[in-house]
């Protein structure tokens, strides 16, 4: 296989760093000459005969950025875009469709102006060994950045985290370990949903409640039992309700079950596999 590169826009610690080091640490794994770079040291690289993945951010908002991508493309390289939560206008942009080869998004929902894939994000590796042992008490929490979901006033204060940092300590460990169940009320257009808050909930083998989308339906099941059907204040208050009810019952271990087999389905060597596919699928689509 090519070698693979991943470029991310290093601004910060954020979820798409995490994800471009640790997908890149997977490939390698899986015997892949891949590595990981940000943006700005990309730019500076002659790279030929590769796969390059961006991760998020694509670099076209500039003349200068566009004749970059076609001058990568020139070079034999294979240009895919991993959509992660881009904003949906910038996608449905025509000059996209001449600069990628692909684009990947986390669920099935895609424009139909652009080559599309799927390719599910990997949960952080960082949480290995972090996952709850809490089978006493209901215990629900948010992990996140506070804007990334409303309904946030119905949980305790105490009760949320941000993990969008380089080092995780064990304050942190020791609060992701007393929560079984995690909080999620982000409202997305379908095609840029993405799977991470899922993925962590099962990677920390916990429940989650979260909004019914095509992502959440084709990883937990159209019948998983904490769906919410819309983000009112009052659904979210009464979900809440019913999954406490629910704690230790049948339905919150068939709740268990389906989240267990996210974190199985979304682990790093699983998708370092689905992506090396992906990718080989899109090699030979765009040689068409």
């Amino acid at each position: 296989m090519r070698p693979v590169v991943i470029v991310y826009r290093q601004l910060r610690y954020t979820s798409a760093q995490i994800q471009a080091v640790q997908r890149a640490e997977a490939l390698r794994h899986m015997g892949v000459n891949a590595t990981c770079i940000p943006i700005k040291d990309f730019e500076k690289r002659k790279i030929t005969n590769s796969f390059i993945i961006f991760v998020k951010y694509l670099p076209t908002e500039s003349h200068k950025k566009i004749e970059m991508m076609k001058l990568y493309r020139s070079r034999g390289n294979t240009i895919v875009w991993d959509v992660v939560d881009a904003g949906l206008s910038f996608i449905k942009k025509t000059r996209i469709r001449k600069l990628v080869d692909g684009c990947l998004f986390a669920n099935s929902s895609y424009p139909d102006n652009i080559s599309h894939y799927t390719a599910y994000c990997p949960w952080d590796t960082r949480l290995l060994g972090y996952e709850s042992d809490n089978n006493e008490k209901f215990k629900i929490g948010y992990i996140g950045k506070r804007s990334k979901s409303s309904c946030l006033d119905l949980i305790d204060e105490s009760s949320i985290i941000n993990t969008k940092k380089e080092h995780l300590t064990k304050k942190d460990k020791l609060f992701m370990q007393t929560l079984n169940c995690h909080f999620s009320v982000v409202r997305r257009d379908p095609i840029i949903d993405t799977n991470t808050k899922i993925s962590v909930a099962g990677a920390l083998n916990s429940n989650i409640i979260c909004l019914r989308t095509k992502t959440s339906e084709d990883l937990l099941g159209k019948d998983y039992p904490f769906l919410l059907e819309s983000d009112s204040h009052d659904e979210v208050k009464s979900m809440i309700e019913y999954c406490r009810d629910s704690f230790n019952s049948s339905v919150w271990y068939m709740g268990l079950e389906r989240t267990k087999s996210v974190k199985d389905r979304t682990n790093h060597v699983a998708c370092a596999k689905d992506l090396i596919s992906t990718l080989r699928n899109i090699e030979q689509n765009s040689c068409k």
